[in-house]
């Protein structure tokens, strides 16, 4: 199935923009005009000193693999084994005008793909303590990536996104349960129900990857 839309870089008012190591940012290519969503484009900006992502395609393929389901589902790690981690640099929700409309998620890394697992899970709980995150929803995804990191140090952010409430008429809550013990990031996705969900890399370069998560009734 092909379904085509504009990649927005993360939202300054909605992406959760989380800390990195990185080379100072380059000019990004000028885009397109978006194709209608809910969502608006902005460059990510933070005061930790996050370089902007380079910019994406305007066209995505969703892979035939991505389907849509309640059960687990997985991918192997891009990331080469002379790379100790990518780090995790921002989650960006909104609401896409497509296939009868759904709500995605989008976690952007400086590097190749990393590994994911996401499952339902009965309540979310912070890495490594095992605290409940709090999330809001009736329904709770755990996304798992790996080889990872994301900067603890990165002024409280990991508490700010535990408190993220989202309207979204699926998508009810976001959290940062770990950000990188022994190379694992685990976010946490509340739900308002139980839904069809499929991952899937919208974009993986040694420069910068994209992994989605799509939610839908």
């Amino acid at each position: 199935m092909l379904r085509f839309r504009t990649l927005s870089l993360p939202l300054a008012a909605a992406a959760l923009v989380l800390a990195a190591c990185g080379q100072p940012a380059p000019t990004p290519a000028p885009t397109p005009a978006p194709v209608t969503t809910t969502a608006s484009s902005a460059a990510p900006t933070s005061s930790t000193g996050l370089p902007a992502p380079v910019a994406p395609p305007t066209q995505l393929r969703v892979p035939a693999s991505a389907k849509w389901d309640q059960g687990e589902q997985t991918a192997a790690s891009r990331v080469p084994g002379t790379t100790s981690h990518v780090n995790l640099v921002a989650i960006s929700p909104e609401h896409i005008d497509l296939e009868g409309g759904y709500d995605a998620v989008e976690f952007w890394f400086d590097g190749p793909a990393p590994s994911y697992d996401v499952r339902y899970v009965a309540q979310l709980l912070t890495d490594p303590k095992g605290d409940n995150a709090g999330v809001a929803g009736r329904a709770y995804l755990q996304v798992t990536f790996k080889p990872t990191v994301t900067d603890p140090a990165s002024k409280g952010v990991a508490q700010a996104v535990g408190q993220t409430e989202l309207g979204y008429p699926r998508l009810s809550g976001l959290a940062v349960l770990g950000t990188g013990f022994e190379n694992v990031t685990n976010v946490g996705v509340g739900l308002n129900q139980k839904v069809d969900f499929r991952v899937w890399v919208a974009r993986s370069s040694t420069a910068q990857s994209v992994i989605e998560l799509d939610m839908r009734s």
